[in-house]
């Protein structure tokens, strides 16, 4: 329990120290590239991180595969919490990385947080794909 509330504390001063950093130009919105997936018919998956994050960067990699293996079945946005903070709230993303699924026509499916191993990662996005598949757009 004390483990729990240890990295509860952790992972919020991390999150703040990231906010806090002022000095840095903190890069374009994904404002429209989100805009655009949720507008596709394709299931879409939310990357909610940051580029000061270790298990972002360690993800990253998994990402821009399923990117390039999911091309014209899945939308993917990458959203950069210090920039997005509108998006983070509203998907209520309390710890980065945090990855939603949302299938055609807005809903959330499911999420999941943290490092997930490349076959998981893989394998959870597949599943999601042919749970949900890309609506018919006339």
């Amino acid at each position: 329990m004390r483990y729990l509330v240890f990295m509860s504390v952790v992972v919020a001063v991390a999150f703040w120290a990231m906010g806090c950093s002022g000095d840095r130009d903190p890069g374009p919105s994904a404002r429209d590239s989100y805009e655009a997936a949720m507008a596709s018919g394709k299931p879409v998956l939310l990357d909610f991180g940051a580029d000061g994050c270790p298990t972002c960067v360690q993800m990253k990699p998994f990402v821009y595969k399923a990117i390039s293996d999911y091309r014209g079945e899945l939308e993917v946005v990458m959203i950069d919490t210090n920039v997005d903070r509108d998006l983070a709230s509203q998907y209520r993303v309390r710890a980065i990385p945090t990855y939603v699924f949302i299938k055609p026509g807005g809903e959330t499916v499911s999420r999941a947080m943290g490092f997930i191993e490349a076959s998981d990662f893989d394998s959870k996005i597949r599943q999601f794909i042919d749970d949900h598949p890309p609506a018919e757009i006339n």
